[in-house]
């Protein structure tokens, strides 16, 4: 596979912003060809764009106190220009921190998010494919993504930048552990089972485990995946009936 990836999918701009210009998710034929014959692209649109991959934009405000935490750190990795909480020196054009006096309003800003089903067989076929290619699926940890876990869901957030989150990691899994919830109409909310942020790279990934719901099928509708950390809110519903895969509903 390319060898600009990381982290499990290539983070880049450009990954964010192509669905526009390419045929619907329902549309579009994801056994087009038998794995693992898969082309880059197919890896990649599997993994960020299709039934059971979304990029989200997550637009959210910084209350003065958390302006405050990102002074005291210096300013964070992918913030707006004119970030309260720093300014440059004179002639210099390095940053010094700057103490906020609690009184400024709330600042709107925005990440980038893909938000994914890691336990859907097509989502970890294409995953296989990214981290070991095709000489690699025989082995040991490449057999073991393929086999999956039937009791349970693995759900991926990818794209966190590391200086958005100033509670810290350990805080940040527990405040996801504690808030994250799937929802399907009719059926009690399932709740996190446990959430790790593992803290490597300039982009982290939240994976979050949930126990299956029985008996889910096509004509549910929507399952919601829904979580809160900070000042974020994530949220992002996918249409059950798109997300079949070799006769079964994959999840």
């Amino acid at each position: 596979m390319a060898g600009a990836r990381r982290n499990g999918v290539g983070m880049t701009r450009r990954t964010f912003f192509t669905g526009g210009v390419l045929a619907p998710l329902a549309a579009r034929n994801w056994e087009r060809a038998s794995f693992p014959d898969w082309s880059d692209e197919h890896v990649d649109k599997l993994l960020t764009d299709s039934p059971w991959a979304r990029a989200v934009t997550l637009p959210f405000r910084f209350s003065a106190s958390a302006r405050q935490r990102f002074a005291q750190i210096g300013e964070p990795l992918g913030l707006p220009k004119g970030w309260p909480g720093s300014a440059s020196k004179p002639g210099t054009g390095s940053r010094t921190p700057r103490i906020d006096d609690g009184n400024a309003p709330p600042v709107q800003t925005e990440i980038y998010l893909i938000m994914r089903w890691a336990s859907a067989l097509p989502v970890r076929q294409a995953m296989a494919l990214h981290q070991f290619g095709r000489s690699g699926l025989q082995s040991a940890r490449a057999s073991e993504l393929l086999r999956g876990n039937e009791a349970e869901y693995v759900f991926e957030m990818a794209g966190f930048p590391a200086g958005m989150i100033p509670q810290g990691v350990k805080r940040f899994e527990a405040e996801l552990m504690d808030s994250a919830r799937l929802l399907v109409n009719g059926r009690k909310a399932r709740r996190a089972t446990a959430a790790s942020v593992p803290e490597h790279g300039r982009h982290l990934i939240a994976t979050l485990r949930f126990p299956r719901f029985e008996n889910v099928s096509d004509g549910d509708g929507f399952i919601e995946f829904g979580a809160k950390a900070g000042p974020m809110e994530m949220g992002q519903k996918f249409r059950l009936r798109d997300m079949s895969y070799k006769g079964r509903l994959e999840l």
